[in-house]
């Protein structure tokens, strides 16, 4: 009954300063730490995985700082760009 009500008042906030936002941290430590506990999860099952068994090998492009922002060059050749390309 307690999670409900505390459901409820959740779903009425919204945090406009960053003092809001530690606020509701401290108010809802629990929902921080299941958020922190599926970023792990998803990093050690998706991320991690992708990152260690890549072919860094197949990258044949030159790394250029606007790669980042086009998906063009070693970066639309890597595991880090999920575009269209």
């Amino acid at each position: 009954m307690l999670s409900h009500v505390l459901l409820w008042r959740l779903s009425g906030f919204a945090p406009l300063t960053p003092a809001d936002s530690f606020l509701l941290i401290h108010q809802c430590s629990w929902l921080f730490l299941v958020d922190c506990f599926i970023t792990l999860l998803c990093f050690g099952l998706v991320v991690g995985p992708g990152a260690a068994l890549f072919d860094y090998t197949r990258i044949t492009l030159p790394f250029h700082w606007t790669d980042v922002f086009d998906g063009k060059g070693a970066v639309g050749e890597s595991w880090i760009f999920f575009g269209v390309g």
